[in-house]
């Protein structure tokens, strides 16, 4: 039996997404663009699942324009504020412990001229609010900052940024990169935040890869990333893959529909780990602060090497990571500048957990990793 414990590189393809995805390959796989029949029924495809994405994130639905995922939906939010926005204006905010996604994007920007702003995370792995917003002056038009980090779980105060900018007369706009907090909290984000700009993923809530999407507050405009037929208000051109759109709106309106009992689930399990952990390793450290969200777990095993753990974890079918999938295997930049010492960040794991993962998962976890650890002591 596999146990899946890596949700936050991605999770598993809903029943229900899969079932609309091939539904609609079948029923309605004409061009979105075309006038007939079957290009009206593609084209209703579309706005239905736009419409349960809006909804799941408190939007309207022209708020909500579809990408190929996550990254792309990063990179029209920053390229197209820094077009629109920073002719005159050149500064951009964001953490020090951001994805890659939004690292690249920015490292793009500084080339051309623009000054990037990196305020340092605390130990906890969260910034201040105060931090970031003294950060802010006349010159700033962006700040670009994730709400949940993909490897310690740690909560930015997301809110509570857009809500001082209120009061900053810079007039600069907030985007948040969501794609590990998207209907993982009980929020919807954009009534939440307040934020100008919103990336969410759909692989990361158990659609098919290769569909995301961007909100963009009502009245800001922005150019576009990827020019040509005018799809998408114009926002991002070329045929929609209709059968992934049409799993990412059904995943969402699953997730919305259980949203209650699924972020219990998982706040009990995570405690269940935690319990179960600390008992069998008294030694083990936690890099995920007690305020993390509770479906990201970071934890370090000192006297193991955390490839060979996982290698270890993976003969048993227990499928972890040492941190971002995106980091390829690389030492964590984001333990690194949240102070944590290198041994510890060499011996650390992640588990991501989703509504799917059970006791049973738990169990081999703490099972695999105890007898890993027996094997470490033995010397073998």
């Amino acid at each position: 039996m596999i146990h899946y414990l890596d949700n936050a590189a991605t999770e598993m393809v809903l029943k229900e997404a899969k079932e609309k995805a091939i539904y609609t390959m079948e029923q309605a796989y004409g061009n979105p663009s075309s006038t007939h029949d079957a290009g009206i029924a593609a084209a209703r495809s579309v706005d239905e699942a736009r419409g349960k994405v809006a909804n799941a994130l408190g939007a309207d639905k022209g708020e909500v324009f579809f990408t190929s995922g996550g990254t792309e939906a990063i990179n029209t939010a920053i390229m197209g504020a820094a077009a629109k926005f920073g002719r005159k204006k050149k500064t951009i905010i964001t953490t020090n412990v951001e994805h890659p996604a939004t690292n690249e994007t920015l490292k793009r920007l500084s080339h051309d001229g623009f000054k990037i702003v990196e305020v340092k995370v605390g130990k906890d792995g969260c910034v201040s609010a105060q931090d970031v917003l003294s950060k802010v002056d006349d010159d700033t038009f962006l700040l670009s900052i994730m709400m949940i980090n993909n490897e310690t779980g740690a909560i930015m105060p997301v809110k509570e940024i857009k809500s001082g900018l209120s009061g900053i007369a810079s007039g600069a706009l907030l985007h948040v990169d969501a794609v590990q907090a998207f209907l993982k909290t009980e929020e919807k984000l954009a009534k939440y935040t307040g934020a100008d700009f919103i990336s969410v993923s759909g692989h990361k809530i158990g659609a098919v890869k290769g569909a995301g999407a961007l909100y963009i507050k009502k009245g800001i405009k922005i150019p576009c990333l990827i020019s040509g037929g005018g799809q998408e208000g114009g926002m991002r051109s070329g045929t929609e893959p209709v059968p992934i759109i049409a799993a990412f709106g059904e995943a969402c309106e699953v997730r919305m529909k259980n949203a209650e009992g699924d972020i219990k689930r998982v706040k009990e399990l995570s405690r269940y780990i935690k319990n179960g952990m600390n008992k069998r390793f008294p030694d083990m450290i936690w890099n995920s602060s007690e305020t993390a969200a509770p479906n990201i777990l970071n934890f370090s095993l000192p006297r193991a090497k955390s490839e060979v753990l996982l290698n270890v974890l993976s003969e048993r079918n227990v499928f972890v990571s040492s941190g971002s999938a995106c980091a390829k295997g690389k030492r964590s930049e984001v333990l690194t500048k949240m102070g944590v010492a290198p041994r510890v960040i060499d011996s650390a794991i992640r588990v991501s957990l989703s509504p799917e993962n059970t006791r049973d998962d738990a169990d081999a976890l703490i099972s695999a990793l105890f007898s890993a650890m027996k094997l470490f002591e033995n010397g073998k």
